[in-house]
């Protein structure tokens, strides 16, 4: 393996290919707060509902768990 060679595990694809776990779009329709991809079209238009980027699943655990703690806090009086 030469010096600047990466292991193949270490290898990221690039990000305009990386998918978004929790919607399934692709990186570049994201941005910080939320996925710009549009779903419909017509009668009217409506944009994804994802809220932000889930590129590992790690982050998507995370992301899952700390929804259903705020589910959980919004249920108790």
């Amino acid at each position: 393996m030469a010096r600047n060679e990466k292991p193949d595990w270490a290898k990221k694809e690039p990000r305009s290919r990386r998918k978004c776990l929790r919607c399934g779009h692709n990186y570049a329709s994201h941005i910080d707060v939320a996925c710009m991809k549009i779903v419909q079209r017509k009668p009217e238009r409506i944009d994804c509902d994802c809220k932000g980027f889930i590129g590992t699943e790690y982050e998507l655990k995370i992301a899952q768990e700390k929804e259903k703690n705020t589910l959980k806090a919004l249920e108790e009086p």
